[in-house]
């Protein structure tokens, strides 16, 4: 599983802990910094606290085509960015990127490739996560022009390498505090289609999920529904989501919406279902192979390999309530790009026999 931000803060506390001079007692000196990975870790914390929407934070990535594992400093950008901290003196960079440096440097231009190549194996809803080299103290602007062929996005201040093999500033482009230069990259969401399961277009056109849900049902699970959707509306988040995005259906979970209409469905949800599916593209069944090959279980069932397997196909999120069948297709080894939302039932039916809710109570 993914370590969490909080997770991998625990990771950094006992890096941290290791970093730290052994005597005892000890002060810290500047000594200290210059022996020590505490300049590097000190950019971790920064960048942890500054960089919007950080998942992740000292996250082991294995690549199948590498022998060793990458561990990317930050996660952010909602799982959209690896950001690498790099925390060498601009001079010291250069001479390994020149081939000057001492045996057993390891060349930055080499970890680039490792990096962007591992991204690649860990696309976050069919985009791979865009690579940044945070450079804590600059980077001379040979090596950050090199790197940004390689794919790599570069943070830092920017030096021009002198005649005397030292470096001077070249222009103002210092570490952003408030992560502006992230902020101007940001991606909300880039998928732009969305494969509707039956989940989702049962609570886009349930009763429930339009002011109907002040009821008391004979159906305890209705009735915890509709406690929820007072509490916590499930149209807004799924609205959101859905906005600007081309919305398809494939031909199972339209049949599968057309046979619960016919069987629970009310005069009402039934035209809101009319009015939802000239707004959708419907599309032929296409699973992708790696939803075949799931083997069945309790939480695995054909039309949900069908329904998940083709927005697979199509590189289409899937959104759905089914958070059963990603856990489980998960357990295989198998993922598949979803956004959750909370069940709804479809309840115009039930209503007549359910208990009315004084809404200035409830």
């Amino acid at each position: 599983m993914p370590r969490r931000a909080g997770e991998g803060s625990c990771v950094l506390a006992v890096v941290l802990s290791c970093a730290m001079p052994s005597k005892q007692p000890w002060r810290l000196e500047e000594s200290h910094l210059a022996s020590s990975n505490l300049t590097h870790i000190q950019g971790i914390v920064e960048a942890a606290e500054t960089l919007p929407n950080v998942v992740l934070i000292l996250h082991t990535f294995c690549s199948r085509d590498q022998p060793h594992p990458i561990v990317v400093d930050v996660v952010c950008n909602h799982g959209y960015t690896w950001v690498k901290v790099i925390a060498r003196k601009p001079e010291a960079l250069h001479l390994v990127y020149s081939g000057q440096g001492q045996f057993g440097d390891r060349s930055i231009t080499e970890q680039a490739e490792r990096y962007v190549t591992c991204a690649k194996e860990f696309p976050l809803n069919f985009t791979s996560p865009q690579v940044t080299f945070l450079f804590a103290r600059g980077v001379t602007r040979l090596l950050k022009q090199t790197l940004l062929d390689a794919g790599i996005s570069v943070e830092g201040s920017v030096f021009e390498l002198t005649e005397s093999s030292t470096v001077s500033h070249v222009d103002e482009e210092e570490i952003p505090s408030a992560s502006e230069w992230m902020k101007s990259q940001a991606l909300a969401s880039p998928m732009q289609k969305v494969n509707l399961d039956v989940t989702a277009l049962i609570a886009l056109i349930s009763n429930l999920c339009h002011g109907r849900c002040h009821f008391v049902f004979q159906e305890a699970v209705l009735t915890s529904q509709a406690e929820e959707e007072r509490i916590k509306p499930v149209l807004p988040d799924m609205q959101n989501f859905l906005k600007g995005k081309e919305m398809l259906v494939c031909q199972s979970a339209l049949e599968s919406l057309q046979s619960i209409l016919a069987t629970v469905g009310g005069p009402t949800e039934t035209q809101r279902a009319s009015d939802l599916l000239r707004r959708v593209i419907v599309v032929d069944d296409a699973p992708s192979p790696k939803a075949n090959d799931l083997k069945k279980s309790a939480k695995i069932n054909h039309r949900a390999q069908i329904i998940f397997g083709t927005g697979d196909t199509l590189q289409a999120v899937t959104l759905s309530a089914n958070a059963g069948f990603i856990r489980a297709a998960a357990n295989q080894g198998v993922h598949f790009a979803a956004y959750v939302h909370a069940a709804r039932a479809l309840t115009e039916q039930k209503e007549h026999t359910a208990k009315a809710i004084d809404v200035l109570k409830s």
